[in-house]
């Protein structure tokens, strides 16, 4: 059971049995390991919320706050997070509100680990939270000097909401979207995938995250990069420069030096993009080997 999942199971018992019906009720939801509230199933958590439940939730973060587990992204408990502050971003509570304010700006000072996903959750309302405008305000100053937003103004791209946007592609040695079935084991070692996805910002600022994999080998290779961080199997990362997007054509030249490989950038395998992001000006610049006119 995930920690902040625990201290809500272990101190609901202290309500009166109608909050703690509610509570149960969000516990049931939580018992799913892959429960994540989005704007489809928020309006059901906007029932758990009253004025016993508010201050009994705002009571759990405070506990969970001191495990030191909430800025380890690797091991966090986001998603009981999520339903918990999806259930506070209906209360009108002057506590609540002054909650969601202390923490945006505390994420603000020290990491910005959370904005993406209150700013997320505050639009699942109906009506504006009043907590919003400080994320907003942060998000204007901000981001021009967030790399993907760098890389849509050297390409004269222009998202209709900038902070609601994705590029998503994948480049195989083969242009191929699936691993064909008959390829022999040395042909799944060499045949490699890059992933990309360029994005609105995510957790800790990031707006782009690349991952170049060999995932049908028995010899797996695997390395994603984000802005905030390195991921990889079998590979050793200090081998890689560090990625410009505005530059992303050596990073790219190096991946495939180390590995051998050749991307086929002329059957782009896969490529999807949000509403009035033109997708043309896209392919051109994947299909240039990412270099920029």
């Amino acid at each position: 059971m995930r920690t902040l999942q625990k201290i809500l199971l272990d101190h609901k018992q202290h309500l009166t049995l109608p909050s703690e019906k509610l509570i149960q009720q969000l516990l049931r939801k939580l018992d799913n390991d892959s429960y994540l509230p989005d704007r489809k199933n928020a309006q059901k958590l906007h029932l758990l919320s009253t004025n016993e439940v508010d201050n009994f939730l705002l009571n759990c973060l405070a506990k969970y706050q001191l495990c030191n587990e909430l800025y380890d992204l690797s091991n966090h408990d986001i998603g009981s997070l999520r339903a918990v502050w999806v259930v506070l971003s209906f209360s009108k509570n002057p506590e609540v509100i002054q909650y969601f304010d202390d923490f945006i700006l505390e994420n603000i000072r020290h990491q910005p680990a959370y904005l993406a996903n209150l700013f997320e959750i505050f639009n699942f309302l109906k009506e504006p939270h009043p907590s919003v405008e400080q994320i907003k305000q942060y998000y204007d100053q901000h981001l021009p000097e967030l790399p993907a937003y760098q890389l849509l103004k050297r390409l004269d791209i222009h998202p209709v909401d900038p902070l609601d946007w994705s590029i998503s592609f994948i480049l195989t040695t083969d242009g191929e979207w699936l691993t064909p079935r008959e390829l022999t084991d040395e042909e799944k070692n060499r045949r490699y995938r890059l992933e990309m996805r360029l994005n609105s910002p995510e957790a800790l600022n990031d707006t782009y995250s690349i991952e170049v994999s060999n995932d049908f080998s028995l010899k797996r290779k695997r390395i994603i990069l984000k802005q905030s961080g390195i991921f990889t199997i079998d590979i050793d990362q200090m081998k890689f420069p560090a990625v410009e997007l505005l530059n992303l054509n050596l990073f790219l030249t190096h991946v495939e030096q180390f590995l051998n490989i050749q991307f086929n950038f002329e059957k782009i395998a896969y490529l999807s993009v949000t509403k009035g992001i033109q997708r043309k000006k896209v392919e051109a610049w994947i299909k240039n080997r990412f270099v920029l006119e």
